[in-house]
């Protein structure tokens, strides 16, 4: 825990830096002007040979000041981003012109009996100017070529080898590029990969959540619950569908991002269809005590339709945007709730540039192939044959059997997804040995790590989150800048939902949920992807320990 004393901001000291800079500037800006206006004077003694010393004087620091007002009025000396010493040219030319107008008028309010001329003033200005632009154009050519951007360690960059280039054009060449034969081939497989009862794909997993919902028959009067710590994805189909959103906090317990399972449990009401379980992280939640509170609460369910009875209680449905290849108890998620959403999207651990899937477990007298019939259908418009179908000889007549969604994957997209499923093994086992060499690293500092990896279960390793115990939001906010800076891309998961101007305006407030504010304001997100090098997990560490070391977080040996 750091002391109020240590409590140093990371920007302060790098505004310090630049301060200390830009007056060294300045005076080189007045250093400038009175030997330009020096040397002027001189040279063009003839439109000046009746004015004595010190007028010429007297009216050139007159010059000088007008200057100096008319830069700061524009903002030229105030601390700015190195960053943006480019827009301090700008600044400095439209300053330096309004400086020599405001010259102009000083002088005529001075009545003056013996002037410098006006020609004479803006040389000198124009001369000033030409030299201050020189100065700045340096530093901001200096601070350019120290931050090279090709030295900078992205965020979340995809996986893409020459296999799924190969695909794709494969693909292309085909002449099927939309909803086919490839989407059809990729569902197969992550079926049989997640030992599910169906699998259907789909252009995200936004989109499968909200067709699990409809499917379901979820609608107003309704309820559904989910975690206020989250992305909108797992919120915004609740209120697509017309249901009643409802959130529960996160748990208080450190280390962990579940919902609060017991605020879970108190949330379930009779018009209470659906609970959605967010695995955050790719870590999977606890879903043998999901499953208990839903079958302790089964004798207030009230269905809405076939499947919601042959379901006979809330039906869980898991937000695993993030979770493909992880495991709970041995069974793959995908198989283990009874409705399972996935993300392909680019900065996912499988990608297939934007994409879904939704995997569900068998629901007894309930037909699979009755389930992944009427997800086609919701997918394409309620039309009764996608294009594969129609494309038969003769096939051409369809119905629409509903005025329905678009959301099919594309055969491009599933091309992908075909190619990263024959190397995800390998992808999932690299993340796994950068989270070992964070957690090493950073674990025995006192900052706060997830526990990916457990007898119970196994996360796919989607994304590192960190906590600092004992700092502010803006705390948090000045690290992250300064990682930047030191050419570290950093994130935050998650700002919490009732945090977002959107959800304020649906009635929630993030004093309900004091947990995932807690979890939010000191989180901080390192880079973790499979193609991340052990020299770049080596610098990560190194410059996130370093910062930690400067605010005082991390003490010195």
């Amino acid at each position: 825990m750091r002391t109020e004393k240590n409590n140093i901001k990371l920007a302060d000291k790098k505004i310090m830096g630049i301060v200390i800079e830009d007056f060294f500037v300045m005076l080189l800006d007045i250093f400038f002007y009175f030997v330009v206006a020096f040397i002027v004077l001189s040279i063009r003694p003839s439109f000046n040979e009746k004015l004595s010393l010190r007028t010429i004087m007297l009216q050139t620091c007159v010059g000088f000041v007008c200057l100096l007002l008319s830069r700061y009025a524009c903002g030229v000396y105030k601390y700015s981003k190195t960053g943006d010493r480019i827009t301090n040219i700008f600044r400095i030319i439209i300053a330096d012109f309004a400086g020599l107008a405001v010259f102009y008028i000083a002088q005529h309010l001075l009545n003056y009996a013996d002037r410098i001329e006006i020609v004479t003033q803006a040389l000198v200005i124009i001369l000033t100017m030409v030299l201050s632009v020189f100065v700045r154009w340096i530093q901001y050519y200096r601070y350019k070529k120290s931050i090279d951007l090709t030295d900078v360690i992205p965020f979340s960059p995809p996986d893409i080898s020459e296999l799924e280039v190969r695909e794709v054009s494969n693909a292309l060449k085909s002449g099927w590029i939309t909803t086919g034969p490839r989407t059809k081939l990729l569902e197969k497989r992550l079926k049989s990969y997640l030992g599910s009862s169906g699998c259907v794909c789909l252009n995200s997993s936004t989109a499968c959540l909200e067709m699990v919902l409809r499917l379901l028959e979820i609608g107003p009067e309704d309820e559904v619950i989910t975690c206020a710590y989250t992305y909108t994805a797992s919120a915004s189909p609740i209120i697509h569908v017309g249901a009643k959103l409802v959130f529960v906090d996160c748990s208080k317990e450190t280390g962990s991002i579940e919902m609060d399972y017991d605020a879970l449990e108190r949330a379930i009401t009779p018009n209470t269809k659906a609970v959605i379980p967010i695995d955050l992280c790719g870590i999977p939640c606890d879903y043998d005590r999901i499953f208990e509170i839903v079958n302790k609460k089964k004798d207030i369910f009230i269905p809405n339709n076939d499947f919601q009875s042959a379901i006979g209680r809330v039906a869980v449905i898991a937000d695993s945007a993030h979770a493909l290849g992880a495991s709970y108890k041995g069974r793959m998620i995908g198989s283990v709730a009874d409705f399972t959403c996935f993300s392909f999207h680019a900065v996912k651990n499988f990608t297939t540039g934007e994409g879904g899937a939704l995997t569900w477990n068998h629901i007894e007298g309930i037909d699979d192939d009755r389930i992944y019939k009427q997800l086609q259908l919701y997918s394409l418009h309620g039309q009764s044959k996608d294009a594969l179908a129609k494309s038969g000889k003769g096939g051409w007549e369809y119905d629409i059997v509903g005025p329905w969604y678009k959301c099919n994957m594309t055969d491009i997209a599933a091309a992908i997804g075909l190619a990263q499923l024959e190397r995800y093994s390998g992808m999932l086992k690299r993340r796994k040995e950068i989270i070992r060499k964070y957690d090493n690293e950073l674990k025995p500092y006192g900052i706060e790590v997830l526990n990916h990896y457990s007898n119970e279960r196994t996360a796919s390793g989607h994304l590192y989150i960190t906590r600092i115990p004992g700092i502010s939001e803006n705390d948090r906010n000045s690290i992250i800048a300064e990682l930047g800076n030191r050419g570290i891309s950093c994130n935050v998961h998650y700002k919490p939902l009732p945090m977002m101007t959107a959800y304020k305006k649906l009635g929630f407030a993030i004093a309900d949920y004091p947990n995932a504010y807690e979890k939010y304001k000191n989180e901080i997100t390192l880079p973790l992807y499979s193609t991340l090098s052990n020299e770049s997990v080596s610098k990560i560490l190194e410059k996130y320990i370093e910062v930690l070391r400067e605010i005082g977080f991390i003490k010195n040996e």
